[in-house]
């Protein structure tokens, strides 16, 4: 469990007691008071902890957004790339196999 350091505490505990309706009332705070008002700004800072992680939970969801449509831009260009070289390599078959008959016409011919 984390505990907060004494004079973060002490800091703290002074801005309570300058904001709390016992000092405007002229009483002293009770533990239970001081405690109810510390629980009241963990809950504040909660507050704000939550705010961020949504903020961030949403720019993480935008950003994977932004990853998907990279992925489906760079599988587009693969397949494209592919189908190239496949074309290319139909056509060097196709070279070769016409290679192949000239030089067997040139080998037959005396």
């Amino acid at each position: 469990m984390w505990l907060m350091p004494p004079a973060l505490l002490m800091m703290r505990l002074r801005w309570l007691w300058s904001t709390s309706w016992a000092r405007r009332e002229g009483k002293k705070l009770s533990t239970e008071d001081v405690l109810i008002l510390y629980l009241g700004t963990i809950a504040g800072d909660l507050k704000e902890i939550r705010t961020d992680i949504a903020r961030l939970d949403h720019r993480i969801d935008e950003t994977n957004k932004r990853i998907d449509e990279i992925v489906k831009t760079l599988s587009a260009r693969i397949d494209e790339t592919n189908k190239r070289i496949d074309a290319v390599q139909a056509t060097l078959l196709e070279i070769q196999k016409l290679l192949l008959e000239l030089v067997k016409t040139r080998q037959s011919t005396p």
